[in-house]
């Protein structure tokens, strides 16, 4: 009987310890859950931080970069349209030039108070000396309108002021390097951000691995606290061999120790899932990083062929059509004249007028030498080489 309640007492007593230990470690558990579930929320709002302002940056300045090259193409078109429209007022309506003004002065206002367009969303810049650079623009393009009305309300006077004119073309030159210069100034401020936001992006991925780290250290300390825990367990165990009935106790506890221990395996297991998906994320994450720089590269180049083409058209059509000594003909592959400059006017004694529509042969080259001067055209239009044909000129 002393046996019986000695082994009573042993096992009461094993039951007690095994109570303990047990509510000691929930509140570890507790405290490592709270842990782990913080440094995810961290992780979590780390990556909206990288993903969100990469997005922000590549909206707002892809719609002020295009909103540049929208002012300049069309105050290059309102230019042409009215020059156009001076020379042959009949072929040129003059609500283009108006219109097209009013396009590029609707990019400047929406590059400083932000816009909707069917296409784009422009957000108003806040950096203080490229707004001041655009409010400028602003106004040389309201100039800019009322010198064009000017001129045209000149031409519908029938007479020309150089002085108007002059001044129209400088205004214009002008408004153009302001946009070139806005544009350039844009292009610094989006690299300035562009490199802040790569370190402010380096120094959350240095902290996102510092907090992985930190997660492992938890969950390895846990797993060493999980070791004494069961070392205390095979202890119990070696001293209750002695009695069926602790044996029998320590066998359930042990079962009991098991099923916590997968327990806490699988939550060790979905840890390091949710690691994993936090990992794909942030690769997912530079991708996107790299396909908006990529993309902002191909715009920049997109941006500098054009330029060079305006620049190119501008010069073509300034130096060798309106301000050329030399005769212009335009044909279309009819042969028929469809540009007739001023200089072509003063040399053949006809008018555009009279010579625009008409076929070459017959106007300033004579009826007889028509079939040359058409198989030396039909030669050039097949791409054979070139032909010769020296023939007299008439004039009126």
């Amino acid at each position: 009987m002393k046996n019986r309640k000695s082994d009573d007492n042993v096992l009461e007593t094993n039951q007690n310890a095994d109570k303990n230990n047990t509510a000691a470690i929930s509140p570890r558990k507790r405290q490592m859950y709270l842990k782990v579930g913080f440094i995810g929320l961290l992780i979590a709002a780390t990556l909206w931080y990288v993903l969100s302002t990469g997005s922000r940056i590549a909206r707002q300045y892809s719609s002020l970069v295009y909103a540049t090259m929208e002012i300049r193409l069309d105050l290059a078109m309102a230019h042409l349209r009215l020059e156009e429209f001076i020379v042959d007022n009949q072929s040129t309506d003059i609500k283009e030039v108006w219109y097209h003004i009013d396009q590029a002065e609707w990019y400047a206002q929406a590059m400083l108070e932000g816009g909707q367009s069917d296409t784009e969303t422009y957000i108003p810049t806040d950096d203080p000396g490229l707004r001041q650079s655009i409010v400028e623009v602003l106004e040389n393009i309201k100039t800019f309108r009322s010198i064009a009305k000017k001129r045209f309300a000149d031409e519908d006077k029938s007479s020309i002021d150089s002085d108007n004119q002059e001044r129209f073309h400088a205004v214009f030159e002008s408004l153009i390097k302001q946009a070139d210069d806005v544009e350039t100034a844009l292009l610094q401020i989006m690299v300035r951000d562009t490199n802040r936001f790569r370190l402010v992006q380096s120094a959350l991925i240095v902290i996102c691995f510092i907090l992985t780290g930190v997660i492992g250290m938890i969950l390895h300390r846990f797993e060493q606290k999980q070791s004494v825990y069961l070392s205390m367990l095979k202890a119990s165990n070696q001293q209750l061999k002695a009695s069926e009935q602790q044996l029998k106790a320590i066998n359930q506890q042990l079962k009991a120790s098991e099923q916590q221990q997968k327990a806490i395996n699988q939550q060790l297991k979905a840890s390091e899932q949710q690691l994993k998906s936090a990992n794909q994320q942030l690769r997912a994450g530079e991708q996107q990083l790299k396909a908006a720089n990529q993309q902002l590269r191909a715009s920049e180049q997109q941006l500098k062929t054009y330029n060079l083409r305006l620049l190119e058209s501008q010069q073509k059509l300034a130096l060798h059509v309106q301000h050329t000594p030399l005769g212009v003909i335009q044909w279309d592959l009819d042969f028929k004249i469809t540009e007739w400059n001023k200089a072509a006017e003063r040399i053949f004694g006809f008018t555009s007028k009279e010579a625009i529509g008409r076929h070459a042969a017959g106007l300033i080259v004579p009826e007889s030498v028509k079939e040359i001067v058409d198989k030396v055209w039909n030669d050039l239009l097949e791409q054979k080489g070139g032909g010769r044909s020296t023939n007299e000129n008439i004039t009126k």
